[in-house]
């Protein structure tokens, strides 16, 4: 792969420069945008016919499944012997047993056991906690001239904040903007 070089470009002089170039900018940005929509659209419009073909097909599959499923427990598993499963006309076709999946007590929920074994003490090992910095925390106590502000300067945290060079394209329809740019 070859190395490309970005090519300087001198700084506008004049503010007549600076609003032509910036003008220009507005008006690629809309056309991008327009761009953008049109890719939106087009997927949306592939999507919509792809859903139209296979809606009818997936309902023709699980048609099939539900018939090969009965025709299998009803003795249909003997084409694989003593064999759980077999390739059975183009398909692996049989039965097997999925990873097991954890099922609550009936009536409770994922946060109230957790509060119940936390209070019970010593089963920490059915519990796993996620522990990490809480960033928004420690910057507004960086940020004030607090007693916490203190501690965290003494142990090396800091602030990082600079300006940057921004540009807002605004909120316009691309359309109108354009139309606006152009007349």
């Amino acid at each position: 792969m070859t190395r490309r070089k970005a090519v300087f470009d001198e700084a506008m002089v004049t503010t007549a420069e600076a609003a032509e170039q910036a003008n220009s900018y507005a008006i690629l940005s809309a056309q991008i945008a327009l761009i953008e929509a049109e890719r939106k659209a087009r997927k949306a419009e592939i999507d919509r016919d792809c859903d139209e073909r296979i809606g009818p097909r997936s309902d023709q599959l699980k048609g099939m499944f539900k018939r090969l499923q009965k025709w299998w427990e009803s003795g249909g598993s003997e084409v694989a012997g003593k064999l759980r499963s077999t390739e059975f006309g183009g398909l692996l076709i049989g039965v097997r047993t999925p990873p097991p999946s954890l099922k609550l007590p009936k009536g409770q929920t994922a946060a109230t056991i957790v509060g119940f074994l936390r209070d019970m003490g010593g089963l920490t090992e059915w519990l796993r906690v996620k522990t990490e910095l809480n960033k928004d925390v420690i910057i507004e106590q960086l940020k004030g001239a607090t007693r916490s502000g203190e501690d965290l300067s003494n142990l090396g945290f800091t602030l990082s904040q600079k300006d940057e060079f921004f540009i807002d394209v605004p909120k316009k329809a691309p359309e109108a903007f354009v139309a606006e740019q152009l007349s």
